[in-house]
């Protein structure tokens, strides 16, 4: 740690040198802050039937890209909704302007879909929208989500919206209703079995599709947090399992950012903290408003001894994740580096309320004399 520390400076430099647009964080002002929520599925047929988690994905994931809207982290909104608040109070706790809400129901005619924009100041609606088809028509017509709900979402926001890149999704139902199953278990951030559960799902829809690059992301991102989060003898193993996922996600689609910032801790795994900043710089050169992009830079400039240059990155993650608590330890530990004892402590009571050990809570409290 110590060497990474001295030799830090020129690797910051050497990463920046390749990303000169990334030299300095740019804050964004960001025009509208909005959290997706679960949409509520109404089904009278039976069976696996995923098309809410669908629509809010793509919701999500075309929405995260357009420049003028924050998006709140998915696990965030994951922990808000299951404290059965009201949507003012969860959009005051998730720090965003506005909420998407929908229903989904299916018979054995047809699926009907309602989705509406939310005031979070009022609660009140803003715009709505409805569809009708089939599960077929739905599942090969997600652009339309892409250009005319997207579209008319920015209108009501009075946004102007640019077309964002393609996104290499798959054509197979059962690949995608596996990946949403998988990428709902990680998100729990459980046990072992949890992630092994997901890690199960995830290889079954790439047994289906194996050209499906968000897919292997979601792969990788599962043998990363399982290495990191339980207990194992094989962290090195998973590492690399890990960044094998995130090269396939790559080679697929080069767009994939979360894959390049996996493959950035890997190289940690492998004593390479220089590749290591350049992959998580790539990452956030290609996917700027990803949560987990944030976080993962923000975390190899802690990890480098620069904590003046991290504290963008993490705040930028606590910002669009607000109800994550592993941020908040970053955040402790940045602004303990930097002799801010008060604000560290903030930053550990906060981790603290959110259910997580209070460890960075009390070495706040330590540094400050208490």
């Amino acid at each position: 740690r110590q060497g990474y520390a001295v030799a830090a400076p020129a690797l910051l430099e050497a990463a920046r040198a390749r990303f000169p647009s990334y030299r300095t964080f740019n804050r964004v002002a960001h025009e509208a802050r909005i959290a997706v929520l679960p949409f509520r599925q109404i089904d009278s047929v039976g069976g696996n039937f995923f098309l809410g988690d669908g629509i809010v994905d793509e919701l999500s994931t075309r929405l995260g890209g357009i420049n003028g809207i924050a998006l709140a982290g998915r696990t965030s909104v994951a922990a808000v909704i299951d404290k059965g608040r009201t949507l003012t109070q969860m959009a005051s706790e998730l720090g965003v302007t506005h909420l998407i809400e929908g229903e989904v129901r299916r018979d054995e005619q047809a699926i009907d879909v309602h989705m509406a924009l939310i005031s979070g100041q009022t609660g009140t609606e803003v715009w709505s929208d409805s569809l009708s088809g089939s599960l077929a028509n739905f599942f090969e017509s997600r652009k339309v989500i892409g250009a005319n709900v997207i579209a008319a979402l920015c209108r009501a926001l009075g946004l102007t919206v640019s077309p964002a890149p393609s996104r290499k999704m798959t054509h197979n139902r059962e690949a995608y209703a596996l990946y949403l199953q998988g990428r709902a278990m990680v998100q729990r951030i459980g046990g072992d079995e949890v992630y092994a559960k997901a890690i199960e799902f995830f290889e079954q829809a790439l047994t289906t599709d194996p050209e499906f690059a968000e897919c292997w992301t979601a792969l990788a991102n599962a043998h990363i947090m399982r290495a990191a989060i339980t207990p194992s003898l094989t962290r090195v193993e998973q590492s690399a399992e890990a960044a094998h996922c995130a090269e396939r996600a790559i080679a697929l689609d080069p767009g994939q950012g979360h894959a390049f910032s996996i493959l950035g801790i890997h190289e940690w795994t492998r004593f390479n903290p220089a590749r290591g900043l350049e992959m998580a710089f790539e990452a956030y050169a290609r996917d700027p408003n990803d949560a987990d992009v944030c976080s993962r830079l923000g975390s190899c400039l802690l990890y480098l001894g620069k904590a003046r240059e991290a504290l963008p990155y993490v705040e930028a993650a606590v910002d669009r994740d607000p109800v994550y608590a592993r941020n908040y330890a970053m955040l402790a530990s940045a602004w303990l580096s930097l002799g801010d004892y008060d604000k560290a402590e903030a930053a550990g009571q906060r981790m603290t309320d959110l259910g997580s050990p209070a460890m960075w809570l009390a070495l706040a409290q330590m540094a400050a004399g208490d």
